[in-house]
């Protein structure tokens, strides 16, 4: 198929706050094997036209005009009625604009995934996934300040980083930076900041913690009620409840090995979340229909169904803590003791004849082994 990207809908800012997301749809896609374009004002008679959901007056009727075949992504979070929560009138019209673009779009792919919008168009939900295309280019491997952090400033925002300058060198662009700008930040610092706007500030921004892991680095994270991006939770030490964000931080940059952390993280991040498989199955939510997956069954690795669950992704070996190693397979850690030599956790009954526990986080693994060693005691 051929994708074409375009923003003909949108303004400079939002091309900018929405770069992430979209080089990462098309990096997904283009490892598919698609055919991927990008235009920030034209359209592609012959593509399918990726838009992202805006409003401009008058722009559904010309794209109705058109004939042009498209779809929808959509970045903004479904409140059950409309978007955020807000309703003033600019954003009244937006909705307005997204529900009548939905009626003769081909999909909606949104980073929500509680939206429920198959009422409207076929539905897929977009989180960030690995992909070569999207390592930066030039990884500087000593960086010359403490910490990045790249967001929109608000007052909450500007006090941490305030406490933080009193103890720490810390990098905060005072501009929405291009990719190139971003990488170049992003590899400056040894740590970068995951920092919410305010504090009830519930959701996380996947795309900058996405960003981060590829570029290898260290990251400290204001935990979120939602776990929207939920195997990016489970890869990232947030920081636990009723520890102050700043002392954190300082602690995570004194102690520790930082490039150790990043690797390990980069490497979990490659095997368990590859962006080839999110998007292939977004497409088999939204574009393929079931007859065209049932004549895809039995040809090459696709089965048709493309599940992205990682079953049948072979263990991978994440750490040694004591005399045990963490071993994710089938989306769980296994604790494996290490005086087992080496084991096959894909042989027959292997993980039922050695009773071998596991937990779906890796922050669940130290209290699993207390509760297997007291087994013993």
């Amino acid at each position: 198929m051929w994708f074409h990207f375009c923003f003909a809908n949108h303004h400079s800012t939002g091309i900018l706050t929405t770069a992430d997301m979209r080089e990462c749809m098309m990096a997904g896609l283009m490892e598919l094997g698609h055919k991927v374009t990008f235009d920030e004002n034209q359209f592609a008679p012959g593509a399918i036209n990726v838009i992202f959901e805006h409003h401009v007056p008058g722009f559904a009727k010309k794209l109705f005009r058109s004939k042009l075949e498209y779809g929808i992504v959509s970045s903004e979070i479904f409140d059950g009625k409309m978007f955020n929560w807000k309703r003033d009138d600019f954003w009244i019209k937006r909705w307005k604009d997204f529900k009548k673009l939905s009626k003769k779009a081909k999909f909606i792919w949104t980073a929500d995934k509680n939206a429920v919008y198959d009422n409207l168009a076929p539905t897929g939900y977009f989180e960030p996934g690995y992909s070569d295309l999207l390592l930066p280019k030039d990884k500087n491997i000593t960086p010359n300040f403490d910490f990045v952090f790249f967001g929109l400033p608000s007052p909450y925002r500007s006090n941490m980083i305030d406490r933080l300058r009193k103890h720490a060198s810390v990098l905060w662009p005072d501009h929405i930076l291009s990719i190139p700008e971003l990488e170049t930040a992003i590899s400056s610092a040894k740590i970068g900041l995951h920092i919410k706007p305010h504090p009830e500030w519930p959701w996380p921004s996947g795309s900058r913690l996405s960003r981060l892991i590829l570029a290898g680095r260290d990251i400290v994270a204001e935990p979120t009620k939602s776990t929207s991006v939920l195997t990016l939770h489970e890869l990232i030490s947030f920081v636990p409840e009723g520890v102050d964000f700043v002392d954190f931080a300082l602690s995570r940059l004194a102690g520790g090995d930082w490039k150790k952390e990043a690797e390990d993280r980069l490497e979990q991040f490659k095997q368990r979340v590859p962006l080839k498989n999110i998007m292939e199955k977004m497409l088999d939510d939204t574009l393929y229909s079931r007859s065209s997956r049932k004549q895809r069954q039995g040809h090459g690795d696709d089965d048709g169904l493309r599940q992205i669950l990682g079953h049948f992704r072979p263990p991978v070996f994440v750490k040694s803590v004591g005399c045990y190693n963490i071993v994710f397979f089938k989306d769980e850690y296994f604790v494996v003791p290490q005086s087992l030599g080496g084991v096959d956790l894909q042989g027959k009954n292997v993980i039922k004849k050695h009773n071998l526990q596991s937990t779906k986080t890796l922050q669940g693994i130290d209290q699993l082994i207390n509760e297997i060693e007291c087994q013993w005691c």
